[in-house]
C-alpha cells in the first residue's frame, strides 16, 4: 500500500488540536475553515473545534451510495456561531453513475467527469 495515501487519511501527521489551533489563529472574523474528516470522527472534532471558537457553519454528509453509511463528513467552520446548513451528498447512484450534485461538486477536478 501506499504510505503516503495512508498518511493523508489520518490524522496522526498533523493532528486535529494542531489543525484547529493553526486554523483559528489564521481565520479572519469572517473567514471560514473547510476540512473532510472521517464520519465517525465527527462529534469529537466538532467539541475540539469549540474549544477553539471555531462552530460549523455548514455539514455535509458524503454517502458512496443510498443505501451505504455515512462515510465522511465535509465541514465548514467559522469563529462566530450561526444556523448550521445540513445535506447529505451521495456519490454513485450505481457503480459508476454519477450523482448530477456529486458530478456539479467535482467536474472541475476530474477530465471524464
Amino acid at each position: 500500500r501506499d504510505g503516503s495515501r495512508d498518511r493523508a487519511r489520518q490524522n496522526r501527521s498533523l493532528p486535529f488540536g494542531d489543525l484547529l489551533n493553526g486554523a483559528s489563529k489564521l481565520l479572519s472574523k469572517t473567514g471560514s475553515f473547510s476540512t473532510i474528516i472521517p464520519f465517525k470522527e465527527e462529534t469529537e472534532f466538532l467539541k475540539l473545534a469549540a474549544e477553539y471558537h471555531l462552530f460549523p457553519a455548514r455539514i455535509t454528509h458524503v454517502k458512496g451510495h443510498p443505501l451505504a453509511q455515512i462515510k465522511r463528513s465535509l465541514l465548514e467552520l467559522r469563529p462566530e456561531e450561526t444556523e448550521v446548513l445540513k445535506d447529505i451528498l451521495t456519490i454513485e447512484i450505481d457503480r459508476h453513475q454519477y450523482t448530477e450534485a456529486y458530478i456539479g461538486l467535482t467536474k472541475d477536478f476530474y477530465l471524464k467527469m
